[in-house]
């Protein structure tokens, strides 16, 4: 993991803005929650909300499926023993949990619940 997103999912994760280069993290709360994202080119890529139980953490490619969205996206997984990888031209998550794993398609430009 490079550097850049080590430091910025460590400020993602722990609700601390963040800004180095095309990369930062930004803190919003909204009707008493509050909210992490990561954002990349000015894009949110990533959403965490530590106070839910299940809808904590959501990721998305935001239509750029280059190399620096899925480093900066596995760095959030990282954390959920999750990762994002490509095979064919398509773009993947795997999942994996105690007794097993769980590989499906992530759509394009689209907000994928992870529940790690």
């Amino acid at each position: 993991m490079r550097k850049i997103t080590a430091v910025a999912v460590e400020n993602f994760y722990n609700l601390t803005p963040y800004r180095n280069g095309n990369t930062s993290v930004s803190v919003v709360t909204k009707n008493g929650v509050t909210t992490s994202q990561l954002i990349l080119h000015g894009s949110v890529i990533a959403k965490y909300n530590p106070s839910s139980k299940y809808d904590r953490l959501y990721i998305n490619d935001c239509g750029f499926r280059t190399a620096t969205t899925k480093e900066r996206l596995n760095g959030v997984l990282s954390r959920c023993d999750a990762s994002v990888f490509q095979k064919s031209g398509w773009w993947y998550i795997k999942e994996n949990y105690p007794t097993h794993s769980v590989t499906h398609r992530i759509p394009q430009n689209e907000w994928i619940r992870i529940e790690g």
